[in-house]
């Protein structure tokens, strides 16, 4: 809960979007407290930038929209989070950590 953060803490939370979304989409966060990310990434120096993927996308697009974002804040730790778990899905997108069985090898 970035609110909950001391200092000059922004955030930019946009529930349930990727980050191509995110990046595409910015102008209705669903956090109505956001700053948009394109204001908050151009205007302010931060010492730390948080980011969390979610589903709809590749690693390589996720990889995309961070080096974007990172070289808009060079001098910034980028600390990227795992994605959220669809409770549904949960026990098998960690099947290979529950079983050993990896479900790379199916695709």
């Amino acid at each position: 809960m970035p609110s909950r953060l001391d200092g000059n803490v922004h955030w930019h939370v946009d529930c349930g979007k990727n980050l191509a979304f995110i990046r595409d989409n910015h102008q209705s966060p669903c956090v109505e407290t956001s700053r948009l990310w394109p204001t908050a990434l151009t205007t302010n120096q931060y010492d730390y930038v948080s980011i969390q993927p979610h589903y709809g996308t590749t690693i390589e697009q996720d990889v995309e929209v961070i080096a974007h974002w990172m070289k808009l804040q060079p001098k910034a730790t980028f600390v990227i989070h795992t994605g959220w778990a669809r409770h549904a899905d949960w026990a098998d997108d960690h099947r290979e950590f529950l079983t050993g069985e990896s479900k790379m090898a199916e695709n």
